[in-house]
């Protein structure tokens, strides 16, 4: 079992992909559950707000691909211009990221 985050933010995209690139409140039940069905996909969330968006998800394998590849088809993004922006966090990265968003440590702006 593998856990993954990946996704982009305020460091890694500009403004107007990342307005792409968000789920609002009426499409994140779908895309939850969409994301869900993925092969290898266990279990999955969706952080999406003004200035990131992010896939915490539990797969049987460590392959991304196919999350990479369902996140661009969702928001009919080119998934090369996707993967340009896009940061992949595995295994205890991606605690040490959720802990700092968390924080607020990974916040455009602090406190």
């Amino acid at each position: 079992m593998s856990l993954i985050t990946l996704g982009i933010n305020h460091k890694t995209a500009p403004l107007d992909l990342r307005e792409r690139l968000a789920f609002t409140p009426q499409s994140l039940p779908e895309a939850l559950a969409s994301l869900k069905k993925l092969e290898h996909v266990e279990e999955a969330s969706i952080l999406s707000t003004c200035n990131r968006t992010e896939l915490y998800c539990v797969t049987s394998d460590n392959n991304d691909q196919d999350i990479i590849h369902w996140f661009s088809q969702f928001h009919s993004i080119d998934e090369n211009r996707l993967k340009e922006h896009l940061y992949i966090h595995n295994h205890e990265e991606t605690i040490r990221h959720a802990m700092e968003v968390a924080s607020g440590l990974d916040s455009m702006v602090l406190g």
